[in-house]
């Protein structure tokens, strides 16, 4: 009849499998008759306890792994997208650093396009080709023509010379386009004067280029001194330069401009002058 009632305390369903399970070795390790049904029972409810055990440590071992996983996967994309973001800033940096390289360059090579443009015309739009006229480093060009002006001072013929040591000489103003270039550049030079190749040391009153070519008095730009007298005035510094002022240079003063003569032993500054070397250039691909 006991083992009647446990087995039916088993079918109690408010009681959990555990606790009944307990109940039962509790009672067989007392002494307390053991039927085989009964026996039957509480080894399938401990195979059964065991394998609930065993299938929740699975379980949780399984859960273990894939957050193992998910959770090293995340550090990895994580570290991945640091590294990748912080590969692009650096190419992003090295890219910005070359636009500005290039814009630089590109600033640089169309001054250098547009004064090439300026030295430069097409002889014939169906020839294709263009001719070029260019001067030396350091000098300005204006039309056909290359000028130089130095830096240094030295008298007229000393300028005279140098101007031809590079090939040149002393400049020859033939235009008023000519004359107003020449002050426009000594305008932003500094307000000096330059020696320019004219000169009556031969003859007085006579002015003739260093070329030998006689000034044509219609191309002349004669300041005046500053009592208003027209040059040229052959001063002679009250008699102190009996021969008086025989060399012309390009003055530019504030309150007056244009040439002067003016005693060919002073120091000062010169402009030369040469033909610019003419280039052609066929264009035909």
């Amino acid at each position: 009849m006991e083992s009647e009632n446990n087995y039916r305390s088993l079918e109690n369903p408010t009681e959990d499998i555990y606790t009944a399970a307990v109940r039962l070795r509790v009672q067989m390790l007392n002494g307390e008759p053991r039927g085989s049904v009964l026996h039957t029972k509480l080894k399938t409810l401990l195979v059964k306890l065991l394998l609930f055990i065993c299938g929740a440590l699975v379980a949780a071992i399984v859960l273990l792994v894939i957050y193992y996983f998910i959770t090293i996967k995340n550090e990895d994309i994580a570290v991945t997208r640091q590294q990748n973001d912080s590969f692009m800033e650096q190419e992003l940096r090295i890219l910005q650093s070359e636009i500005a390289t290039l814009s630089q360059r590109n600033t640089e090579l169309s001054t250098k396009l547009s004064a090439l443009e300026k030295q430069c015309s097409a002889l014939e739009k169906s020839s294709q080709s263009q001719t070029c006229s260019m001067c030396p480093q350091g000098w300005l060009l204006l039309n056909s023509k290359c000028y130089f002006f130095s830096s240094n001072k030295l008298d007229w013929d000393s300028s005279r010379d140098n101007c031809t040591s590079m090939r040149g000489h002393l400049v020859i103003i033939e235009s008023e386009e000519e004359q107003n270039f020449l002050q426009n550049e000594l305008n932003r030079n500094g307000l000096e004067s330059y020696w320019i190749g004219l000169t009556d040391s031969a003859v007085e009153g006579h002015f003739v280029w260093v070329d030998g070519r006689p000034l044509d008095s219609r191309l002349s730009f004669w300041g005046k001194s500053r009592d208003g007298k027209l040059q040229p005035d052959n001063w002679n510094q009250n008699g102190q330069h009996p021969n008086g002022e025989d060399c012309v240079q390009l003055h530019m003063k504030q309150n007056y401009t244009g040439w002067h003569d003016v005693f060919c032993s002073r120091l000062r500054k010169r402009i030369c002058e040469m033909a610019a070397k003419a280039i052609t250039f066929n264009m035909r691909p």
